[in-house]
């Protein structure tokens, strides 16, 4: 074994040859701090072959100390080597030491560095400790970053021990492309503090970094003031991106557990089976930021300062919140909503197979403005208030259960072109769905979708008092169709299946509905202005409110695009059987004419198509039952046959003028007019004012059957 000594106030003692262990001993005085970083010292290890560095402690000291006072580098072909009891002391900030490669100390003390002058080189390290810094009973602030500020790309600082204190107003600052991992019985702990702003983790302008693992825990039950509530475990701003927050509890946070926002906006942020709890102003909130992911997250008991919601997303002034998804998420026990979507800069947020549970307030709120937004698969449940409660335009609920709320089921409020379809509602207090505005004369609720939905045993605050579906003030052209709405079979019962109800209600189409027992009062009740196309019902009748005044059932409008003589009706079946059609022809000019009544069954036509006699030569068409005809003169009718021939045997129908008319027409009979097809009562008879006679076809001739001389 030979002994190197590099100066006379240090030895290097090597094992063999290559890949040797050399072990720096204190052997005199260290007074001098500029001995490790010296150009005698760093000429010592230059061009080493691959070995181990090794600075060994003094076994008649607490800690040996070895103090560098100039900066130096150790090449990754040198493996530092700690003992348990030696520190690597840099005591000025000028003293910056990079270390290419070190062999793992564990969870202890290797450096005295109360400037954060340690770096790691890349591949130096996999996992890092803040105890490499030391371990404090008052503050492990400035080890946590002294630690993360070292770590090479790749890395993971592992904290191990059961609580850090960390000094929130300082705040721990991630670093990019590296892992900050906490095992499970790790906590760390806000300091007390005062102020109404602070953040645990704050990362600003930070990409590429994860969080895992442990307990964030804050310091509402400590805190030292009673103002704000800006006091946030993880705040996210800026530029931030590509962040994974995952199997991370974070709880009672003066303000927010989460924080994403800044008109920066923050992009491409996972929370992975998150539970944010306990926060006093919200678990989550986003004001800014887009592709943001939350998955099987939880949100719950979130109480104390307004919102005192599970998540709120709700952009500050013009920041935008966009392309947010939540998937198998849970909102629970929160103080006000489970989850809510504020303002016009809040959209494309999914909620898919989530669950909003136990919440004073509403479960799921698509606010005003917010747009473009979905919940789906998702359940709403045992919620204060509304378990969905849509505000704004262009969202969808698609697929839901939302079931035993303390108030409506589902309400689209002064809000258009929503789509509520494929839901199973049930078991609410008052109405399974309702749609309305609060001012007759101001912001409707209209061309809304109700599609599809189950709806029943709703109404279970007071019996034979609230609907399946109330479609209420102010809503207008909705569709409601397909639905499936039944009253229940318990104690309380729904009051109607379908209601169209309040001032303003206008053409709103009922279509195709399943109302069998679906009210205890009536399947139906309508005191709007609403086109029902077919309701199925258990009832008779459809219920209209007593002295509700005139009341429009139907209403077709014509305009001038059809053409003249355009066909507009509209046909009653039973069993696909036409039983009454309302027929009227296009005038042209934005009206009708030749509006008749059709009863299918009897074949009878209460007012029949007019046709014109402009000469005697006039021929008679019976393309209706009943003919109204209209001479612009006195005619006695030649021409042979006079009426068209019947198609079949037993063929009836009826002509005569209107009540007014001041013209009139004779008919004349086979033997009075050879050649023509009428059978009479007598040679000719008139058809003068209110005149009328009816006749039947035997396969040869229009006989008479009766006639009327008013």
């Amino acid at each position: 074994m030979k002994k190197i000594i590099i100066v006379l106030l240090l030895c290097l003692i090597p094992s063999v040859a290559l890949g040797l262990t050399y072990t720096v001993k204190k052997v005199a005085d260290q007074g001098d701090p500029n001995i490790y970083g010296s150009a005698a010292f760093m000429a010592g290890v230059a061009g080493v072959k691959p070995a181990t560095l090794r600075f060994q402690h003094n076994s008649n000291s607490t800690n040996t100390s070895y103090v560098f006072g100039t900066g130096v580098t150790f090449p990754n072909t040198l493996t530092i080597e700690v003992e348990p009891g030696a520190l690597i002391s840099i005591p000025v900030a000028a003293a910056h030491i990079t270390i290419g490669k070190m062999a793992d100390p564990g969870a202890r003390q290797v450096f005295n560095d109360p400037n954060g002058m340690v770096t790691f080189g890349a591949g130096a390290v996999k996992e890092v400790y803040a105890e490499w810094w030391g371990d404090s009973d008052s503050d492990d602030t400035a080890y946590i970053n002294y630690a993360i500020a070292a770590m090479p790309a790749g890395s993971i600082l592992l904290c191990n021990a059961s609580i850090y204190l960390i000094d929130v107003d300082t705040y721990i600052i991630p670093k990019a492309n590296t892992t900050i991992k906490l095992s499970d019985n790790t906590t760390w702990q806000a300091m007390d503090t005062n102020s109404p702003n602070y953040s645990m983790i704050r990362s600003e302008n930070i990409s590429n970094w994860t969080l895992k693992g442990g307990i964030l825990r804050g310091d509402r039950y400590t805190h030292l003031d009673v103002l704000g509530g800006g006091g946030h475990g993880v705040a996210i701003y800026g530029t931030s991106s590509d962040i994974k927050i995952e199997d991370v509890t974070i709880t009672e946070f003066w303000g927010d557990g989460i924080y994403i926002g800044g008109s920066s906006a923050p992009n491409n942020i996972i929370m992975n089976n998150v539970k944010a709890t306990h926060n006093r102003r919200n678990n989550m909130s986003i004001t800014g930021g887009y592709n943001i992911q939350s998955q099987g997250c939880l949100y719950s008991d979130a109480n104390g300062t307004a919102p005192q919601s599970g998540v709120d997303v709700e952009p500050n002034g013009s920041d935008i919140a966009k392309d947010i998804t939540f998937s198998d998420c849970i909102f629970s026990n929160n103080s006000n909503r489970g989850l809510q979507i504020e303002v016009a800069t809040a959209f494309n947020v999914l909620i898919d197979h989530c669950i909003a549970k136990d919440n004073l307030t509403q479960g799921f709120l698509i606010g005003v403005g917010a747009h473009d937004n979905i919940i789906s698969n998702s359940i709403s449940k045992n919620n204060g208030n509304v378990g969905i409660n849509i505000s704004s335009n262009n969202n969808s609920v698609l697929g839901c259960i939302v079931n035993d709320n303390q108030s409506q089921g589902i309400v689209i409020y002064e809000a258009s072109n929503n789509i509520v379809s494929n839901n199973k509602i049930y078991n609410n207090y008052t109405n399974g769905i309702n749609v309305y505005a609060s001012d007759p004369n101001g912001t409707e609720a209209s061309n809304n979708s109700i599609l599809s939905n189950n709806i029943y045993n709703n109404s279970q605050l007071t019996d034979n008092t609230y609907y399946g579906i109330r479609i209420d003030t102010n809503a207008d052209h909705n569709i409601i169709q397909n639905n499936l709405i039944r009253r229940g079979d318990g104690a309380s019962q729904q009051k109607y299946g379908i209601g169209v109800v309040g001032y303003g209600c206008l053409e709103n189409l009922v279509m195709n509905n399943d109302l069998y027992l679906s009210g205890k009062t009536s399947t139906y009740i309508d005191t709007g202005t609403s086109t029902i196309t077919r309701i199925e019902t258990d009832q008779t009748s459809i219920t209209i409110e007593e002295n509700a005044g005139a009341v429009t059932l139907t209403d077709m409008s014509v305009t001038a695009s059809a053409s003249i003589g355009t066909e507009e009706s509209y046909t009653d079946k039973i069993d696909d059987i036409a039983i009454t059609t309302k027929y009227a022809q296009s005038n042209g000019a934005g009206g009708i004419q030749n509006a008749a009544f059709k009863i299918h069954k009897p074949e009878i036509f209460v007012i029949g198509t007019t046709q014109n006699i402009t000469d005697p030569n006039t021929q008679i068409a019976p393309t209706e039952r009943l003919i109204v005809v209209d001479p612009n003169g006195d005619y006695t009718l030649k021409w042979f046959p006079t009426i068209i021939n019947g198609i079949s045997i037993g063929e009836i129908f009826s002509i005569m003028t209107y009540g007014t008319e001041g013209n009139y027409i004779i008919l004349q009979d086979n033997d009075t007019l050879p050649g023509t097809n009428l059978q009479l009562g007598a040679a000719t008879r008139t058809i003068a004012a209110g005149d009328m006679i009816t006749l039947m076809w035997n396969n040869n001739y229009w006989c008479e059957v009766s006639y009327t001389n008013n």
